[in-house]
């Protein structure tokens, strides 16, 4: 970096020295300056990429053994804790799929709509939590609160499912596909500017059909945030609110931290 530094202050530096014998103005000066830069950067980066990829193999290799050797330092530090919250995933892993086996299909042929709720959202929070793992043991504590964050929520989604009448479960499945048209809509809105692959119109038209049944069905206030938490909650339902209902709201201000991250 200081390389190009120097390489830049040079084009400062000469561009000036001729302004200044050709008598050019000071705004003059600043547009020729600009676009000296500019085309001098271009050229910097094309030379520092072909550098770097002519030490791709060296790079990645002393890299490597950094990032090896801050692991293994990481790791024995915090041996305890780690091997502990790994022991908490896989028990945690082997009960849900225990569980899954013996009751899925029930579930499904009963339309056991909260056991195959919880059944989901325990699958996604035990995928969160390996994802922590990682993070905390590869060093990055901002990236693994963060994750937290949707444990949490998970958390308090599972809770107040459990307490709740299996209807609540339903409204809670069926807002996914609330949440599908949603993104289909914001995906075509801005598929161009983002250079993505226009979905087929028949797709979008089945999920469109399938988010109007579902209102159809549970009425208008499904389709807003946290409107498959209705009757009950009252007033317009929100995460907050939800952590009230389940008693776990004390978590609200390392929840608030980890929105900060």
């Amino acid at each position: 970096m200081d390389e190009i530094d120097k390489a830049v202050q040079k084009v400062v530096e000469r561009e000036a020295l001729k302004a200044k014998k050709a008598g050019i103005s000071e705004t003059e000066l600043e547009k020729i300056i600009g676009n000296a830069i500019t085309k001098a950067i271009a050229e910097l980066s094309k030379a520092v990429f072909s550098d770097c990829k002519k030490r791709l193999p060296e790079m990645i290799s002393e890299y490597a053994e950094l990032e090896s050797g801050f692991r293994e330092r990481n790791y024995q530090r915090w041996k305890d804790g780690f091997d502990l919250l790994q022991m908490l995933i896989v028990t945690s892993q082997e009960t849900g799929e225990a569980i899954n086996i013996a009751e899925r299909e029930k579930a499904y042929r009963t339309q056991d709509w909260k056991l195959e709720a919880l059944i989901n959202i325990h699958a996604r929070s035990v995928l969160v939590a390996r994802e922590i793992f990682s993070l905390m043991k590869n060093g990055f504590p901002d990236g693994a609160l963060g994750r937290w964050r949707t444990l949490h929520e998970l958390s308090v989604i599972a809770l107040f499912l459990s307490q709740h009448q299996k209807i609540v479960s339903r409204r809670y499945i069926a807002h996914r596909h609330i949440e599908a048209f949603k993104a289909a809509k914001q995906y075509r809105e801005h598929q161009k500017r983002a250079n993505l692959k226009a979905p087929r119109d028949k797709e979008f038209e089945e999920i469109s059909q399938i988010n109007d049944l579902v209102v159809a069905e549970f009425g208008k206030e499904i389709a807003r945030d946290w409107g498959w938490a209705k009757p009950e909650l009252k007033g317009s339902p929100n995460f907050s609110e939800l952590e009230k209902s389940v008693r776990m709201d004390h978590w609200r201000p390392r929840y608030k931290w980890a929105c900060a991250e």
